[in-house]
């Protein structure tokens, strides 16, 4: 699943033809578009019945996401997307297999709705099966879907936006936010902090014989020092 942001030329967005489409005219208003191609099979995101994937892009429909909000992030899961605007509301859309879209009840959803946070984020980021978003400065991150293992299962199983951050986190604030298929990873200041599924010993968990050990809920730091990246696939 790949999707990218395409924008309209200035000039286009004073060319108004009463006879056009609510949808092109809402594009021009808002100036640029939100298409994906790929693989549909899962409802990923609208194609037609017919299909299953899409080697051209696909316009995503914005309709529930205000005019005024600009998308400044986008994370995408395996058949999923969270959108973050620069209002520092979160959208999801795609197959809410284990609730990784944030929205009670919703099954499918290719038009992006707004997933209900406690505070404004800046940082988006999304695995397999879950989703993350956080705040900077107050340092708190908050994750929805589920974190799966193939020693224990699901570690984790989140309808809403749980809040997972340690003390640590909320008194350094975080620079970076990161998810791999079943774990997260979270710079503050210069150390790196991991949780989730360790059945490759991705947590950085140095011990042999903790290195299989079940992390529910809790980040733990890693023993680095001046970390100033993060990574993860």
């Amino acid at each position: 699943l790949e999707t990218k942001i395409n924008g309209v030329a200035s000039d286009e967005l004073t060319q108004v033809d009463p006879l056009e489409s609510k949808d092109v005219l809402e594009t021009k208003a808002r100036g640029y578009k939100l298409l994906c191609y790929g693989n549909a099979e899962c409802d990923q995101f609208y194609v037609n019945e017919e299909e299953s994937e899409s080697k051209r892009p696909v316009e995503v429909d914005l309709s529930n996401i205000p005019i005024q909000f600009k998308i400044i992030k986008i994370a995408c899961g395996i058949q999923h997307t969270v959108i973050l605007t620069d209002s520092g509301k979160v959208f999801s859309f795609g197959n809410d297999d284990d609730f990784c879209l944030g929205r009670v009840s919703v099954g499918v959803s290719t038009t992006p709705g707004l997933v209900e946070l406690e505070e404004p984020v800046d940082m988006i980021s999304a695995g397999e099966g879950h989703s993350c978003a956080a705040n900077s400065i107050s340092g708190k991150v908050y994750l929805w879907g589920a974190i799966k293992s193939s020693l224990h299962g699901k570690l984790l199983l989140f309808e809403k936006p749980n809040l997972i951050s340690n003390f640590n986190m909320r008194r350094k604030g975080i620079k970076d936010l990161k998810s791999g298929s079943n774990h997260v990873l979270v710079l503050c200041g210069n150390n790196c902090y991991s949780m989730g599924d360790n059945d490759t010993g991705c947590l950085g968990i140095v011990s042999k014989s903790e290195r299989h050990k079940k992390v529910t809920t809790e980040f733990n730091a890693v023993n680095l020092t001046k970390v100033i990246r993060i990574f993860t696939t």
